[in-house]
């Protein structure tokens, strides 16, 4: 079961899966998801009723798809030499992945109310390059030497319940956001030191160690080749809505208006989660030194086999359990955004944006358009530079039929086209029911002909 789950998490690292920040809904203000990056922006109705709604975020380093998968003899296979020759020394997986349920917005004056349930997904991968090689090719090539084999990792699952509100004092809104927050499961290091030397001469394995990993309602771990992993992301029933795994997330934002300009700040996702029901702690500290494996005799090609080397380290790795709560933060978010009207139907700007996450930074900036066309339709684009990556153009659309308003959008349309050389990729869509609009006298201009819903 181990070899699978093993083969299964490297692989994840390289696939192009339903898979950061997304830059597109910041400039998306006649959304009330705008207000997802920037609680201070209104939506432009009184009304917003929020139906369902997808978005995902995948953005990794090292090899890439098309690194990975390999046609021998018109059958598609796992190119493992041309993962390992594209791994970076350290190489980072994440992914942010969120289902929107329902939620609602209403006007009262000049003070905007909301709230919204969301379930979400975080994930963060960071190992070196060392560690998938001895997984899959065994100590050959480290004899005599002490490789790295940290690895810092969070995974877990949690229902969020936002209450939003905004009031707008003429040329400044000020918004924020109180979330609480419910525990689905998780999986995280707090500490992650590890070590292997093998001896030249005896082929004797010295495994050093400080590592630890806390989990909640998702491991069940006997030993390293038996263990069962219970992550039911997305679950709704009722203990997992209102569980023992909770906390609080808070949203800030401010936006402001002068002249054609429009300018926002932002941090989003203060806050932690308190994780205490069906929580374990598996540590290993020290020094072992394992001598029952004949290495030599395993040696008889260039490499340990796949199978030898998990038994290998099945051995090395003693784990002792525990209990007690913990705590793990939110990935925050801060945003900077500048926009020109151009016109009642153009508009340009920029977008300043970092993530803070398991002491990461990882900052993008963005410019972008958008254009109004008629009451029914607005485009939108943007080339955004993030993810030590270049080639990220975003695209945008907002469909209004009635009350009804459908959206999508990508900061990376061309993962999408070229998925095995990306490293990239990004979207959300969703759909809303937007009711009495707040400048309805004021939707067709003399000046310009373009005409906003």
């Amino acid at each position: 079961m181990t070899k699978h789950i093993l083969a299964a998490l490297l692989v994840l690292a390289v696939l192009p899966a339903f898979a950061q920040t997304q830059i597109g809904l910041s400039y998306m203000n006649e959304l009330w998801q705008s207000s997802l990056n920037n609680p201070a922006s209104q939506s432009e109705h009184r009304i917003v009723v929020i139906l369902p709604s997808i978005g995902n975020t995948l953005a990794f380093t090292g090899p890439t798809y098309g690194n990975a998968i390999s046609e021998i003899d018109g059958k598609t296979v796992l190119d493992v030499e041309s993962i390992i020759a594209n791994l970076e020394d350290r190489n980072q997986l994440r992914e942010q992945f969120q289902i929107g349920t329902i939620g609602f917005s209403m006007q009262f004056g000049n003070i905007q109310l909301g709230l919204h349930h969301t379930t979400k997904f975080d994930a963060f991968l960071d190992y070196p390059k060392e560690l998938p090689t001895l997984i899959w090719k065994g100590n050959a090539p480290y004899i005599g030497e002490t490789i790295p084999l940290n690895n810092d990792l969070q995974i877990n699952g949690y229902h969020e319940i936002g209450l939003s509100g905004s009031i707008d004092l003429g040329n400044i809104n000020i918004g924020a956001r109180l979330k609480y927050l419910s525990g689905i499961g998780d999986l995280s290091t707090t500490r992650n030191e590890a070590s292997l030397y093998t001896d030249p001469e005896f082929y004797q394995l010295t495994f050093m160690s400080d590592y630890q990993l806390q989990t909640a309602s998702s491991l069940n771990y006997q030993a390293f080749n038996d263990f069962e992993l219970d992550f039911r992301f997305g679950e709704l029933s009722g203990d997992k809505l209102f569980s023992g795994n909770a906390g609080f997330g808070l949203d800030l934002g401010l936006t402001a208006n002068v002249g054609s300009f429009e300018f926002g700040a932002s941090v989003i996702d203060l806050g932690s989660i308190k994780w205490q029901e069906e929580v374990k702690t598996y540590s290993s500290q020290g020094s072992f030194t394992y001598e029952g494996l004949d290495i030599g005799q395993a040696l008889g090609g260039d490499s340990v086999s796949f199978e030898q080397a998990l038994d290998t380290l099945s051995q090395i790795f003693e784990f002792e359990e525990g209990s007690g709560s913990y705590k793990t933060s939110l990935p925050t978010r801060a945003f900077l955004t500048a926009g020109y009207n151009l016109s009642n139907t153009w508009e340009v700007g920029a977008v300043l944006a970092g993530e803070f996450y398991r002491e990461e930074m990882n900052p993008a900036v963005s410019l972008y358009g958008k254009a109004t066309i008629g009451p029914w339709l607005r485009l939108g684009a943007n080339y955004t530079l993030t993810n030590n990556t270049f080639d990220n153009l975003g695209l945008s659309a907002v469909v209004c039929a009635g009350p009804v308003q459908v959206y999508a959008m990508t900061d990376n349309i061309i993962s999408a086209f070229d998925p095995e050389n990306s490293r990239y990729f990004n979207f959300r869509a969703g759909v809303n029911v937007a009711l009495f609009r707040k400048d309805a006298a004021d939707i067709i201009s003399d000046d310009d002909p373009g005409v906003r819903f």
